[in-house]
């Protein structure tokens, strides 16, 4: 024995369709496509028909659905799109791994879905401690709270005598982890000795003598180094300093040395020393 399945539109007035089967048969195979309905999800049919005795005439129905978009942390793309059932919980995807900052949650609910939803991610930035010791490393002078990826600021180094400061022992720029910084000093020797050199002809260094400026209208380019200064206090570094020497005459000569941002002006007699 066979039966007729008749299926209607979701108003109820138009037929979409129909199916014949047999006895106990199931004519969901048979059934034709729903509509399509914006804002609504087909969910079946609005009586079984998998095991049908008898002539039936069906209407679809639906269910009304959100859509719930889930953007990543710029904004520019989209983790997730959900059609979520009405009053009913979308799910939360995966939230990306942004460098300094720790996720801590959406901006908007979207549990008991209602309407349509934009959910965007929401972050704190990491600080990081960057701690400056003494010389010895038994003290600190500054401990700062820094931002992921800025820089510490270095406090003004301690003076010790018989020591000159020359920097610090890590880069304190683009912060990414905790640091502890310790100053660098170098000892001073107890005598200083400055020492000229003149520059060779394929570039080197050589000693600069005192019998090299023989004419008051000539020029030598110098480098030089100091060895020692007192009480820590001292000279610019050798790198930010140049020099010139300018003979004055037969037993005077007047050497210039640029110690940015001034310049010192030293007059050695021959027999050339200082």
């Amino acid at each position: 024995m066979s039966f007729t399945v008749r299926f209607l539109n979701y108003a109820g007035d138009d037929l979409l369709g129909t199916a014949t089967v047999e006895w106990g048969e199931d004519a969901t195979p048979l059934a034709p496509t729903p509509e399509i309905i914006a804002g609504k999800k087909f969910t079946g049919w609005n009586v079984p028909i998998t095991h049908v005795v008898e002539d039936m005439t069906v209407r679809p129905t639906y269910v009304e659905v959100h859509t719930v978009t889930f953007y990543n942390y710029k904004g520019d793309g989209t983790l997730s799109v959900q059609e979520v059932e009405d009053g009913q919980d979308a799910k939360a995807p995966k939230e990306e791994k942004i460098a300094g900052k720790t996720f801590t949650g959406w901006d908007t609910d979207f549990t008991n879905v209602h309407s349509d939803l934009s959910v965007h991610p929401l972050y704190t930035d990491i600080y990081l401690t960057v701690r400056f010791l003494n010389k010895d490393g038994t003290d600190v002078w500054s401990t700062q709270s820094i931002r992921y990826g800025d820089d510490a600021i270095p406090p003004s180094p301690l003076k010790y005598t018989g020591f000159i400061f020359i920097g610090w022992n890590s880069a304190f720029t683009h912060i990414t982890e905790d640091k502890t910084i310790r100053p660098v000093y170098r000892e001073i020797p107890p005598h200083p000795t400055l020492n000229f050199y003149e520059k060779n002809e394929d570039g080197s260094s050589g000693r600069f003598e005192a019998g090299a400026l023989d004419s008051a209208s000539e020029t030598l380019e110098l480098s030089f180094s100091l060895e020692g200064t007192e009480d820590g206090e001292g000279w610019s570094p050798p790198q930010e300093a140049s020099s010139n020497a300018l003979a004055l005459s037969n037993n005077r000569v007047l050497i210039l040395i640029w110690f940015s941002p001034f310049p010192i002006f030293i007059v050695a007699f021959r027999p050339f020393s200082l």
